[in-house]
């Protein structure tokens, strides 16, 4: 479903949240919903739960690659500067190079929209339906690590991480 995408992820002490329900979860975490059709005159949607009742697909935390060898530093910076001198010496093909650079790189993101890659899958317990984090799209505090140490996981069917139960 289009809508089921998360704007934001905030975690929100029990004794700073106001809910109608009271709960013996130290943490809460606000997820913010974004809807299909951006109105401004409506207020964001919002979904407030205990921390352990949230499920990921895989962790939001990847590790970095392997920094590169010298060798490989040179060559990058002798391609870059390759690219800087045909950028400066052919000004009238600049045009058609920026536009396919723009080309490709909306084919890359059309791909990621019908493949779904990089997104997370977020399940709630109490709550139908599974929602789309983007992982690769966005900005996280930490590359993530925050989210992933509230939501300690184990590996559950269909390949949800489950929160931990203490």
């Amino acid at each position: 479903m289009a809508g089921r995408l998360i704007k934001a992820i905030h975690a929100v002490p029990s004794t700073l949240a106001r809910t109608k329900t009271p709960t013996s979860s130290p943490l809460l975490i606000r997820l913010d919903l974004r809807r299909i059709i951006p109105l401004p005159f409506l207020p964001p949607r919002n979904i407030l739960v205990p921390s352990a009742s949230i499920s990921l697909s895989t962790p939001l935390f990847h590790p970095l690659p392997a920094p590169l060898t010298p060798a490989q530093r040179r060559e990058a910076a002798a391609q870059e500067a390759r690219q800087r001198e045909i950028e400066r010496s052919k000004i009238p093909t600049a045009p058609f190079r920026h536009f396919w650079h723009f080309l490709k790189q909306l084919m890359r993101t059309l791909v990621r929209v019908w493949s779904r890659e990089g997104f997370v899958k977020v399940k709630v317990e109490g709550k139908s339906g599974v929602w789309r984090l983007d992982r690769e799209g966005g900005w996280m505090l930490d590359e993530g690590k925050g989210i992933d140490r509230i939501v300690r996981g184990k590996t559950i069917s269909g390949g949800l991480v489950s929160a931990a139960r203490s």
